[in-house]
């Protein structure tokens, strides 16, 4: 490659796809790491700096990316991968960790249905509980109406 264009990914750590949101995360995780109060900086530092400044506006890096390519021969862009179990369940979760208190890789894995059913039984619980519970009620309320009536006459 041409020593008089570097490659502003590289130095970044980035693909050549990368979005905005990359290219900044990348900038200040490289930031804090050559920082001159943690390092002595040097031109590590204006690279990076230089690398973001052009990456970031997306004027410049397309004029950047139309330069590079003319000496880069190939492009090797990253396909498409679809997100791998661990994202689905991270996402899971966080999604309901809520419900249960602690994080739902803990609970056991229940499908729909089986959720549905236990639902269904709690339910039915409580609704026993309170019929035995308003029965019981209903009992109390007629001995103490049989006592009332037994002290009227």
């Amino acid at each position: 490659m041409d020593q008089s264009l570097p490659d502003h990914y590289e130095t970044l750590g980035i693909s050549y796809n990368a979005v905005a949101q990359d290219i900044k995360k990348a900038f200040f995780a490289l930031a804090k790491t050559h920082h001159p109060d943690k390092n002595n900086g040097g031109p590590t530092k204006e690279f990076v700096r230089t690398a973001y400044e052009v990456l970031s506006d997306r004027d410049q890096r397309n004029i950047y990316d139309r330069q590079f390519q003319n000496v880069r021969p190939s492009v090797e862009y990253q396909t498409w991968k679809a997100p791998d179990n661990y994202t689905y369940e991270r996402k899971r979760e966080r999604r309901y960790s809520y419900r249960i208190g602690s994080s739902a890789s803990e609970a056991p894995k229940c499908s729909d249905a089986q959720e549905a059913e236990e639902r269904r039984k709690t339910e039915e619980e409580n609704i026993r509980k309170a019929r035995e519970s308003l029965d019981a009620l209903m009992k109390e309320l007629e001995a103490i109406s049989e006592r009332l009536e037994r002290r009227q006459y």
